[in-house]
């Protein structure tokens, strides 16, 4: 209605002197590009192993929190109120693509009371018994073609996908109850500054830049590791 075309059609893909000219071929081929990214393949043998030994102390530690309840433990696994997904509706993306059920944050938005009233007497219930529903584990896989990128090469497209809005608003509200629990339990390393609510990496460069003038002040020397050398370097050549 707005003018504007959404549904692009994919121009022929060549991969390895093959040309995919039907539909249902480019389809097999972006979804198997697209599954070789996120492979175990790709792991090595260390990460493997590691990650199993991870996974299994996260079980054990969650087989333990269910047998022990304490009143902190029943705080935090309380039933969610509405106020708490008004908030995280408030948060979400206005002109975010919804899911394969075709309901957007929009829609959510809109309904009247009673329908979000029974929206979160269901949060509730998937709280309570820990089950996700099978549809909110699926989603959409949908290609983008990547900035000034050729359209016709299979690695020119990069993969979104397209999950249940109602599945990501509940995440949102188990995120948001979690930092918060965090934060009040004083979990958090006083250092850590990402993912953290009204902190961001300026709050590390001001840190940074206050020790070095103190070290300074104090014939002293101040060490940092960084990850982009360029803009390390231009932080101590601003900060001589």
């Amino acid at each position: 209605m707005s003018g504007v075309r959404s549904n692009r059609g994919i121009l022929t893909i060549r991969e390895n002197g093959i040309t995919y000219d039907t539909n249902m071929d480019k389809a097999e081929l972006f979804g198997s590009r697209f599954a070789a990214v996120s492979s175990d393949e790709n792991l090595t043998n260390s990460f493997k192993t590691r990650k199993a030994e991870v996974e299994k102390q996260m079980q054990a530690e969650l087989e333990d929190s269910h047998n022990t309840s304490t009143v902190d433990n029943e705080k935090i696994n309380c039933e969610f109120e509405m106020h708490e997904m008004l908030d995280a509706l408030k948060s979400c993306k206005k002109n975010s693509a919804p899911g394969e059920d075709r309901i957007s944050y929009e829609i959510l938005k809109h309904i009247p009371r009673s329908s979000q009233i029974v929206i979160l007497k269901f949060y509730n219930h998937v709280w309570r018994n820990g089950y996700l529903p099978p549809d909110w584990k699926e989603s959409m896989i949908r290609r983008m073609l990547k900035p000034d990128k050729l359209p016709f090469n299979v690695i020119s497209y990069r993969p979104v996908a397209l999950t249940s809005t109602l599945c990501k608003l509940m995440e949102k509200m188990v995120s948001t109850r979690l930092r918060w629990w965090m934060e009040d339990k004083q979990l958090f390393n006083k250092f850590q500054f990402g993912f953290r609510k009204n902190r961001s990496t300026i709050d590390q460069i001001l840190r940074l830049a206050d020790d070095a003038h103190k070290a300074v002040h104090n014939k002293q020397y101040t060490l940092a590791v960084m990850i982009d050398l360029e803009k390390a370097f231009d932080l101590v050549w601003h900060i001589r």
